[in-house]
């Protein structure tokens, strides 16, 4: 059995296993299609975990992040 020591490896286990129940998704942005299941978590309610994330995070993610999510012309918070 190989334990990972480091920190993030440690959260990812713990992430991992509290959300299993739930589905979750992970993903990195290497992913082909990695804005796609993002937009269907946030529509569902599903979580996602996004791997191996650098100092910058992709663009398209600024309005996920601001909370600025829009269904229908009315934002939700």
């Amino acid at each position: 059995m190989v334990i990972d020591a480091r920190p993030q490896g440690q959260a990812n286990k713990w992430i991992r296993k509290m959300e299993e129940h739930r589905n979750l998704a992970v993903i990195k942005f290497s992913d082909a299609d990695y804005m796609q299941v993002i937009e269907k978590a946030v529509e569902t309610g599903r979580p996602v975990l996004l791997e191996n994330v650098g100092e910058e995070l992709e663009t398209p993610l600024d309005p996920l992040l601001a909370k600025q999510i829009f269904q229908q012309g009315e934002a939700f918070d």
